[in-house]
């Protein structure tokens, strides 16, 4: 009987191990004004098509001229994978690209954003998975 329970315990430990990461890839979305939408405008300075979500950094000017650096999650990666045969790649943004992306801001003003619909030198690329629906992240 102790064998069993100290079987169960180990394993639960090991499974709770795993769930963590999972925990805190969402960790973020509480942050986000979900109902809201602004539009930023300004010049690429990264590029990072990586895991889990694809992040873009730009510097864009505020409304007396000064610069300010912005950065932005844009789709959850393995979407943006299925969207390659409408432009997306890991180059399909370079740095000095224009940009105009709508986000979502945060809750607490400030220059990061969750990318809902971007336009790159005047080219509209989807966010939304080819096979229908707005992602929710």
């Amino acid at each position: 009987m102790l064998k069993k329970l100290v079987c169960l315990f180990g394993f639960a430990v090991v499974a709770l191990a795993c769930c963590k990461s999972l925990w805190a890839h969402h960790g973020s979305n509480p942050n986000y004004a979900w109902d809201k939408r602004i539009t930023v405008s300004g010049v690429v300075t990264e590029f990072a098509f990586s895991y889990p979500h694809v992040s873009i950094y730009f510097d864009a000017k505020d409304d007396k001229g000064n610069v300010q650096h912005w950065s932005s999650e844009l789709g959850p990666t393995p979407i943006m994978m299925r969207n390659w045969g409408v432009g997306w790649s890991r180059n399909a943004i370079k740095p000095g690209d224009q940009i105009t992306l709508t986000c979502a801001p945060t809750k607490v003003p400030s220059t990061t954003c969750q990318g809902k619909k971007i336009i790159v030198n005047g080219k509209e690329m989807p966010l939304t998975d080819p096979k229908g629906g707005e992602s929710k992240e």
